[in-house]
């Protein structure tokens, strides 16, 4: 086993390569700016993410004020997506729909408005929740099998091989394990192969019909998800067979732990590990990982199945328990090191891990690993001396089979797990917010955005009205100056262009975030020439 997790590791380490310490793509920015209004048409939308993504078919919707689709052409440039709109489209509020695919194969979603000539009165509704709803959670249903019978057959496959003494393995107890080792390598590829389309469906955004399209099996077979599925099928089918060979040598037990390795590592192909880094350290401590619950948690079962057997030989049966409470103790000093380090890696920080989805369900996690390790501590330090005094195993049967099931809630929670985003709060941190502010402009207004309202460059818009509340036109172009007095930068000055009447608009760069004032100086009259000042937070 050892030697097909080291291979397989090598082999992930040069598909991820020196992968940046990043979570889903982000969108950082959009051409047009959420929420902004410009004067024309303008040509086309551009989206810009943390990395490149890929697009799916009708990635891109752009709907206009009536809630029609607008025909776009779409395409993927690295980092960008760019969809180019027609010539000339009418004036009013567009709702540009987006959804791509992370490096990690999971989707990311979102939507945004701009606006052409004027704001309208724009109510569209662009996402089929309730169907994504479902998706989800038969996704999670689903992988939640998918690591019951991996990791359990797995881990029987190495109990077999490993820990059953030769004298246990005619008995009526062996037998069920063998038979417990098929039934979970068949759930194991079937839930695999289930996943498939249900992938395809969470990334385009469909419904469970889906699971019926043979493209969205296709699609998926020949990218990661197939890989995946591959590899954990013939390390799972090889791995049952050997056991199940009357009388295994050394040939044998390598071929099987070789399998058993590589149906554990295949889980390493897809997820999060893909995304973060450095990639030497987080693929290694993923297998790691996966591969120590997979022998804690099948050699459970097999100790539970060969305790509940009333005729099994109380010797053989005591080496048993006495190999299983020693390699237990390596197991979870492996789970714990390799957790942590995930845990480190992919979290990322203490907002992360207490206020996300993926964060709590870690935690939640994580407190019922605490529970098994108890109930092991009690196991080995309380019922395994009293055995030795005087052999009865219907007690250790019970709290181990209360570590199997608590395991089995783990492994469950796990399949909701891979599929949450570590890093929500980057997200929401990354999405575009317009900063809208007013000002006295002497007796008249200004009404500005700033848009994305985060350092670097941005777009600022402003609209100017007189006393009457009617636009102003002013002699000259205003000029627009940036000051930060709290580290006294600037003034940093720029021209602004008319956009309508009224209106104009220029491209400022911010370079620090915090407080900043933007001045707007108008020229209204050949003597009179007030300075609006505007308070602004940027992020």
């Amino acid at each position: 086993m050892l030697a097909a997790l080291t291979g397989l590791i090598f082999v992930l380490l040069a598909a991820v390569g020196d992968t940046p310490a990043a979570a889903h793509a982000q969108l950082e920015a959009t051409d047009p700016a959420d929420g902004t209004v410009v004067a024309d048409s303008p040509g086309e939308v551009t989206l810009t993410f943390s990395e490149p993504v890929h697009l799916v078919d009708n990635g891109v919707r752009v709907l206009d004020p009536s809630g029609a689709d607008v025909d776009v052409v779409t395409r993927a440039l690295d980092e960008q997506v760019i969809a180019e709109l027609p010539a000339e489209i009418d004036d009013g509020t567009y709702v540009v729909s987006w959804r791509v695919i992370s490096a990690d194969s999971h989707p990311i979603a979102g939507a945004f408005t701009f606006s052409v000539g004027a704001p309208s009165q724009t109510t569209v509704d662009v996402a089929g929740e309730e169907e994504r709803d479902a998706v989800d959670l038969v996704t999670y249903l689903v992988h939640g099998v998918g690591y019951l019978g991996l990791l359990g057959a797995a881990g029987l496959v190495v109990f077999q091989m490993v820990l059953l003494p030769a004298r246990l393995r005619p008995s009526a107890g062996a037998r069920r394990i063998r038979a417990l080792t098929l039934v979970g390598a068949g759930l194991a590829v079937l839930a695999q192969l289930v996943s498939l389309p249900l992938t395809s469906a969470r990334q385009t955004g469909d419904g469970l019909e889906a699971v019926a399209d043979p493209d969205a099996w296709a699609t998926q077979l020949s990218a990661g998800p197939g890989q995946s599925a591959w590899l954990a099928a013939a390390g799972l089918v090889v791995g049952a067979a050997v056991t199940r060979w009357a009388r295994p040598g050394p040939g044998s037990v390598g071929l099987a732990l070789a399998a058993a390795g590589l149906a554990v590592g295949s889980l390493a192909v897809v997820g999060h590990t893909r995304t973060f880094g450095p990639g030497w350290l987080v693929v290694a401590s993923d297998v790691l990982h996966v591969s120590c619950a997979a022998m804690w948690f099948g050699g459970l079962i097999g100790l539970w199945v060969i305790l509940r057997d009333t005729h099994v030989d109380p010797v053989p049966a005591a080496v048993l328990v006495s190999r299983f409470s020693a390699t237990a103790a390596f197991l979870v000093a492996g789970l714990a090191v390799a957790g942590v380090l995930l845990g480190w890696r992919i979290v990322g920080s203490w907002a992360a891990l207490f206020g996300s989805a993926y964060g709590i369900t870690l935690l939640v996690k994580v407190t019922l690993a605490g529970a098994v390790l108890v109930v092991a501590a009690y196991n080995r330090y309380r019922l395994l001396p009293r055995m030795a005094r005087a052999p009865a195993a219907s007690g250790l049967r019970r709290t181990v089979g209360i570590e199997a099931s608590v395991i089995m809630v783990i492994l469950a929670l796990t399949g909701f797990l891979v599929e949450q985003n570590p890093r929500e709060d980057d997200d929401t941190a990354a999405t575009p917010a317009v900063v809208a502010a007013d000002g006295e402009l002497g007796a008249g207004r200004v009404e500005l955005t700033l848009a994305p309202g985060a350092r670097g460059s941005n777009t600022l818009e402003f609209h100017l009205t007189d006393a009457a509340g009617a636009a102003l036109t002013p002699h000259h172009p205003p000029t627009v100056r940036l000051t930060q007095p709290d580290t006294d930068l600037g003034p940093f000055e720029y021209e602004a262009t008319s956009t309508a009447p009224g209106s104009y608009e220029t491209t400022v760069n911010v370079p620090l975030s915090g407080e900043w004032i933007v001045e707007v100086v108008v020229r209204v009259s050949e003597f009179d020439e007030p300075i609006a000042r505007v308070p602004v937070e940027v992020n």
